[in-house]
């Protein structure tokens, strides 16, 4: 839980940067006028934990980002003080249109309604609060096909 530095990239450029706060019971906050829909952390069957979470613009399209920590690290930064990293993908889900028809787990486990060449992947990163002032928005974001 807590603010995270959110870095949007396709083929190793970064097209945008964000603050997302993670806070209880699954809610996600981010600035409008995107808006947060919920995240989660899943253990994995290894080292690696997964950790997802969505957001939904103003035009009804549902960002999903997926991405994986090692859980050592996550134990470790504990002690350390270290910050931790998470590093994944992210991907374009149906619109919200939908919702009604598909039941209240709708947003559980989507998966992505097409693939496109060019991923955009996502760094995140722990806010300290000294950053936290700063809350760019990801509204900007234009896609490379």
């Amino acid at each position: 839980m807590g603010k995270w530095r959110v870095e949007d990239e396709v083929g190793g450029e970064t097209i945008g940067v964000s603050i997302v706060e993670l806070a209880e019971e699954g809610q996600v906050e981010v600035s409008p006028p995107m808006q947060g829909l919920r995240w989660r952390l899943d253990p994995g069957p290894t080292h690696l934990d997964t950790c997802t979470f969505q957001v939904l613009s103003d035009d009804g399209t549902i960002l999903q980002y997926r991405g994986f920590v090692d859980r050592g690290a996550r134990l470790e930064s504990r002690f350390s003080g270290r910050q931790i990293v998470v590093r994944g993908a992210v991907t374009f889900q149906m619109r919200d249109g939908e919702a009604l028809f598909m039941g209240d787990d709708y947003r559980k486990d989507m998966l992505p309604v097409s693939f496109k060449t060019a991923t955009t992947r996502f760094i995140m990163k722990r806010v300290s609060e000294s950053d936290a002032e700063v809350r760019p928005n990801i509204s900007n974001i234009k896609i490379k096909a």
